[in-house]
Parts: C-alpha cells; structure tokens; sequence
C-alpha cells in the first residue's frame, strides 16, 4: 500500500522553531506516565500559580495554556498532569503544541520555558519517559498527494456505491520509536487532505521537547503525503 512502519536510523531533524515550521502542522503532542515518587507534583503545583493561562488546579491535577513567545510565535501550547489513582499510582501527562497565537495573561511562561523549569520538579530530571507523540496536519489537497489514493470505490460495478476517502492503520509491534496508528482521509468539499499518526517514542521532559516533537512530526509525514508534482 506504500505505507511501511520502519525503524528510523536517522538522527531526528529538529526543526528551527522561526523559520521551518512543517506545513498544515495543525497540533503535535507528546503523551506518557510517570511512576508516583518520580513528580513532587505539590511544589510544582505552588509555583505554577500566575505562570499557566486559563488554569485549573487541585490537589492531584494540574491544567493550563502557555505562551508560544518569540521562539513559537506561531503556537501555545496546552500542559495537563493528572493522577491515575489506580494501582500502581501514576501521573498522567499530556503537553500538546497547537497551531495559533492566542492573548494570555501578563507574565505567563513560554512553552519551552516551562518545561525547563520541569526538571526540578522530576526525581530523576535526566530520564527518557516512554509515552506516545501524536501529530496532526491538515493540507491543500490541491498541492498534496496521499500517498495512497484517495477516495476510491470498493464496489465500482455498482452504480452509485459509496467511495472510501479515508483509511485508519494500525501497525504491529510495540518496540520504541515504532508508528503504531495512522489515518489518512480526504476532504474534497473542502479541498483538505487530513493524516493524523501516533508513534511510540520515549522523550525527556525538558526545553527541547518541543522542537522534538516538531522534528517527528516532520520527520512522519511524508510516509503518508507528498507534494504534488511540479507543486512548490
């Protein structure tokens, strides 16, 4: 079909942050959970207070929007830690960079600086913690190609039959840095081509992730979509 799960040996590609932002990046996020002991979550609790936009706290959850800045003036981003009281207890953390500048607060922090500031809160600030990046582009149909074509009919002696505009791929395995789903659809009304693609990836809770996650996502893409021929 074109769309093959292969172990990347290349090093990750880490976009500038200013000038080479992927095309139709419309969100990426890195999703994982923390053994209990590794967050003193009640001191980051207490110095998150006035440096989250639109918060929402209590004692064992943590929610709020960051500031792109100057590096990613492009994107905010979103941050949510939470506890799993299931046993063994674990802390649920979300960070998702999302396309759009948005007004926050004076005084919130910027994404990147945020995570920075992480560190000391983490047992063990230097550890890879395994979890799952997830990326979503939207693009102009007309300039980009699934790399499986799309809509196609299933039945085309049947006069009428519905056409598939998209597939949804669940790939084998569980190894790290491994694609473990993706779905691909056409929007011809809109002329939109959407691909969305889950990787299991361990990563470091630090400054760098977000241009990290960047990289992946660009990195991934053109396993789903190319551009079109003759199309800059």
């Amino acid at each position: 079909m074109g769309v093959v799960a292969k172990r990347s040996t290349r090093r990750r590609a880490l976009a500038d942050p200013k000038t080479q932002l992927p095309t139709g990046l419309d969100n990426v996020f890195f999703r994982s959970r923390l053994p209990y002991a590794q967050l003193k979550f009640k001191a980051l609790w207490n110095d998150s207070k006035g440096r989250l936009g639109f918060v929402r706290r209590d004692e064992t959850s943590l929610r709020g929007v960051l500031s792109g800045g100057k590096s990613f003036p492009d994107f905010h981003a979103h941050i949510s830690i939470r506890l799993i009281t299931a046993r063994p207890k674990k802390w649920h953390v979300v960070y998702s960079l999302v396309a759009g500048s948005i007004d926050t607060p004076r005084g919130i922090a910027q994404l990147s600086g945020y995570l920075q500031s992480l560190r000391k809160y983490l047992r063990e600030p230097e550890r890879m913690f395994p979890g799952i990046v997830g990326a979503t582009f939207e693009l102009d149909s007309t300039r980009w190609n699934p790399v499986i074509p799309l809509p196609f009919s299933s039945v085309k002696e049947i006069p009428g039959s519905p056409s598939i505009a998209g597939v949804d791929f669940l790939f084998p395995g569980g190894s790290d840095d491994q694609l473990h789903r993706a779905f691909i659809a056409v929007y011809p009304e809109s002329e939109e081509l959407r691909v969305r693609f889950l990787v299991r990836r361990s990563m470091k809770l630090d400054g760098k992730l977000p241009q990290e996650l960047i990289g992946e996502a660009s990195q991934r893409l053109p396993i789903f979509a190319q551009h079109s021929r003759g199309v800059q």
